[in-house]
């Protein structure tokens, strides 16, 4: 059981911060904790709470979760202010997707983790498919609120929209001594979606994982819309120290085939649109206006 939040680590690494709430989770339902908040300590007994400061994302979120379904203690900042809440939990939902044809020829994808061994098998090539069968040619790809994931399942993910096999999506360069390594991650073939025109959208909390993804797309031609991304393209490790501490070091940083990459810059989009309302009518009417009118079933 958890509190049902999406939270990614603040960069001084001193706590969460929740980017979105699960649909159905403890935290949906409740109405106690909101976006942006920072999750900074918890605890079963709100005079004992137990710091994050110095502690790995993973030990965080062990202190949210249980093996039954009663509640904890939170403390938590929201803008200027500082408090301890009583949070609920529920069983954990682990759905990462929700996909839906938005009218003929156009579909919606929207991700909200890159992780998960099963991410892929289960929950976007059985989409993709039962979308390319109804005849969508076009798609709206969500990334916005995604903190990020595993770097190979978003090179799986990459490779289903591949022009060509062989092809440098990204890669990552660290230093060995005095040596620059580097380590490609290349196309295996070209993806069986390749065709599809994508509408990417992001917002400031896109970040890691789903910044590469949207980089590499734009490279390959499709459109970037929303709001700047977080900025983090990192290879970090974070190791706790005896006396409570916390040592973290960067072993490697993600470019993509033009040399650029999104750490401390965050990916700007092709077209800005500000307003979380208006992104998605945006992304809709750019695919609409590459096919000129609305793409027919066939």
């Amino acid at each position: 059981f958890d509190i049902g939040v999406s939270a990614v680590l603040d960069e001084s690494g001193t706590g969460l911060i929740i980017v979105d709430l699960v649909k159905q989770g403890a935290a949906e339902k409740e109405g106690i904790l909101q976006k942006g908040d920072k999750i900074i300590a918890a605890g079963q007994n709100e005079n004992s709470l137990k710091e994050f400061n110095g502690m790995l994302k993973v030990d965080m979120l062990n202190l949210l979760r249980s093996s039954h379904n009663g509640s904890i203690f939170l403390k938590i900042v929201r803008g200027s202010q500082t408090m301890v809440i009583s949070a609920g939990r529920s069983r954990m939902v682990f759905i990462k997707t929700e996909s839906v044809i938005l009218e003929p020829g156009l579909g919606y994808l929207k991700i909200k983790y890159f992780e998960h061994k099963n991410f892929m098998p289960d929950e976007v090539r059985p989409v993709l498919k039962y979308f390319a069968d109804k005849g969508v040619r076009s798609l709206v790809l969500d990334l916005r609120d995604n903190p990020g994931g595993e770097v190979e399942v978003v090179q799986e993910f990459l490779d289903l929209f591949a022009p060509v096999a062989g092809l440098l999506m990204f890669e990552s360069r660290g230093r060995q001594g005095s040596k620059e390594e580097k380590y490609p991650y290349l196309s295996s073939n070209r993806g069986p979606y390749a065709d599809w025109k994508i509408a990417v959208l992001v917002n400031g909390n896109s970040a890691s994982a789903a910044e590469i993804v949207a980089g590499v797309l734009r490279l390959w031609g499709h459109k970037v819309i929303g709001a700047r991304t977080y900025g983090k393209g990192t290879v970090q490790y974070r190791v706790s120290l005896s006396d409570g501490g916390l040592f973290k070091f960067t072993a490697a940083k993600y470019y993509f085939s033009d040399d650029s990459t999104p750490d401390q810059r965050g990916i700007y989009p092709d077209i800005v649109v500000e307003d979380p309302s208006a992104q998605l009518k945006e992304a809709i009417e750019y695919l609409r206006l590459q096919f000129q009118t609305h793409p027919v079933v066939p």
